[in-house]
């Protein structure tokens, strides 16, 4: 099932995107369930929008060890995580803004995991069942001035600009 966000009529739905190029409504959101209305929009008379209205984006560097190793830089031993702010998440045909004064910009793909429920403390088998869907990510990295990037605070600001990731549809 393809899950997308889109605008229609001034208005923001959530739907299942069909084979045929049509959009089946869902009532609210995808969270609680999918109920269809049977409704249908075409998508070429909609705009599709970030999977997620104000989402909080967490990401983890340095998870590409082929990437790292080009670097020269060690692996880290535990997980480097860093967040995005909700604004950074934009949908697909959006215009990404880049902050003045950056000047090194780099494209990565990234694998987007949507989480649907509001979890804690779960057991490991339990968390898949949080996962609302997957999608296609693409992130700036930003270096915003030349040999800044190495200290913690410079990696946080270069990576927490807004309008920088885009998220592909569908979910």
């Amino acid at each position: 099932m393809k899950i997308v966000r889109y605008l229609h009529g001034g208005r923001a739905y959530y739907g299942v995107l069909g084979d045929d190029g049509t959009i089946e409504r869902i009532d609210g959101a995808p969270f609680d369930g999918i109920r269809r209305t049977g409704e249908r929009d075409d998508i070429a008379s909609v705009k599709i929008l970030s999977p997620v209205e104000r989402p909080r984006i967490f990401g983890v560097a340095y998870n590409y060890r082929a990437h790292t190793d080009e670097t020269g830089k060690e692996q880290p031993s535990i997980p480097v995580l860093f967040m995005k702010p909700s604004t950074a998440a934009i949908g697909q045909g959006d215009a990404v803004k880049y902050p003045s004064g950056a000047e090194i910009v780099h494209y990565e793909g990234e694998l987007v995991v949507v989480i649907g429920k509001q979890a804690r403390h779960l057991a490991v088998e339990s968390a898949l069942d949080c996962v609302l869907g997957y999608c296609c990510g693409t992130i700036s990295v930003t270096g915003l001035c030349r040999g800044r990037r190495a200290s913690s605070a410079a990696f946080s600001r270069a990576r927490a600009m807004t309008h920088l990731p885009r998220l592909d549809l569908p979910l």
